[in-house]
């Protein structure tokens, strides 16, 4: 039979604006590895990333209102996650050394 088509992060993005949980799961599915790889290239310590990512997931839910073009979900996700990791440092929780090498193209 055909095959369905996965939603776009725009589609995801707009339906959770909507108030579907379900498409919020998806959208951080689809991105929590690249997220986490991100973070842990920051951190270097697998149980700080998973926290960072966290942190990094609740922001973007609490956030998500305010991201004015849906086309750019990944870099804004992305520019998210590398403020979580300076915040971190900042706080002093733990020696964190954030590189913006290990930003995205774009973000």
């Amino acid at each position: 039979m055909g095959q369905q088509m996965e939603p776009t992060d725009v589609a995801l993005v707009g339906r959770v604006l909507d108030g579907d949980v379900v498409a919020f799961n998806r959208l951080i599915a689809r991105w929590e590895r690249p997220v986490y790889n991100f973070v842990y290239r920051v951190v270097g310590q697998d149980e700080d990333a998973k926290d960072l990512v966290q942190e990094t997931v609740i922001r973007v839910y609490s956030g998500l209102s305010r991201l004015q073009d849906p086309n750019k979900f990944p870099a804004w996700l992305f520019r998210i996650a590398h403020n979580v990791c300076l915040d971190r440092l900042r706080s002093g929780k733990n020696k964190v050394t954030v590189s913006t090498d290990a930003l995205p193209e774009g973000g």
